[in-house]
């Protein structure tokens, strides 16, 4: 399990960068962690020699790069069962993955009539920097007899700050002028079909639509999707693994499904930032 967690320098809390809520870990395992210290900007009006006091309009990424950050974890008041500083810095350069799949399949109870089933799944290696902007490319190809038709499409730009709705709409959009090639895929007597993009976790999503042919002429459909880096770049962090693996853990968590542990962060011999995580047994 990836957790992305943020070290506040200004509250002094940790937890996750993104979508609230603790910290989770699962039990018995190698749990990847990226470290994210957070901390308010120095505002530029004030002399070089003052203090960073927290007047600033938004919390920024520090770049800790230079610095050895240790995790501990364990109960709280009690002794480290983890304790680390075992982590990497995160390469600048922001990796993007994406992926697409397209099943068409045959209705049973209506003659000649397919439901063509479009999956797509996108992600970010880590946290992009504010106001890094994206794009999807999207190729439809359709094959009817032994002819195949292909279109390509870019979509429009867009920030993963945006609502969910919004980037729901710009790939939507995009798929739906690619699926232009199928000739009965706009049929007016059709019900329009929206796809259903949810986030799947912190920077992960998954996007699915469902579209009814009226037509049996159509024999193959094939979706690409790619994310594209219009102008993005990974924020600095640290990135390296927790093992929860130590029997220790045994009767921390006892008979329980899942419980609560303690967290810190410490740069040095200063603690800097500190809070609650969740240990939870695997599903079976």
């Amino acid at each position: 399990m990836n957790n992305y967690l943020s070290l506040n320098l200004v509250s002094g809390r940790l937890g996750r960068v993104a979508g609230g809520g603790k910290p989770r870990f699962i039990l018995d395992e190698q749990n990847e962690v990226q470290l994210y210290v957070l901390d308010f900007p120095k505002p530029s009006t004030y002399p070089p020699d003052s203090l960073a006091d927290a007047y600033a309009y938004e919390i920024i990424p520090r770049d800790f790069s230079g610095s050895s950050v240790t995790l501990r974890a364990g109960v709280r008041g009690g002794s480290a069962i983890i304790s680390t500083n075992s982590f990497f810095n995160l390469p600048t350069n922001l990796a993007l993955n994406s992926s697409a799949n397209a099943s068409l399949n045959l209705v049973e109870f209506s003659f000649g009539q397919k439901v063509l089933l479009y999956d797509v799944f996108f992600s970010t290696s880590s946290i992009p920097s504010s106001g890094s902007l994206f794009s999807f490319t999207v190729t439809v190809s359709a094959t009817y007899g032994v002819t195949t038709t292909t279109r390509t499409v870019a979509s429009a730009t867009f920030s993963l700050d945006n609502q969910l709705s919004e980037i729901n709409k710009i790939l939507d959009n995009a798929i739906n002028v690619a699926n232009s090639i199928i000739s009965d895929s706009s049929n007016t007597n059709l019900a329009p079909e929206v796809g259903v993009l949810y986030q799947a976790s912190d920077y992960a999503y998954s996007y699915n639509k469902i579209i009814n042919l009226n037509s049996a002429d159509v024999t193959d459909v094939t979706l690409s999707v790619t994310l594209n880096n219009v102008s993005a770049s990974s924020n600095p962090g640290k990135y390296g693994y927790l093992d929860f693996s130590s029997s220790s853990w045994d009767s921390v968590i006892g008979t329980k499904v899942e419980t609560p542990i303690w967290m810190e962060a410490m740069i040095g011999s200063d603690t800097i930032a500190q809070g609650n995580a969740i240990i939870c047994r695997k599903m079976t």
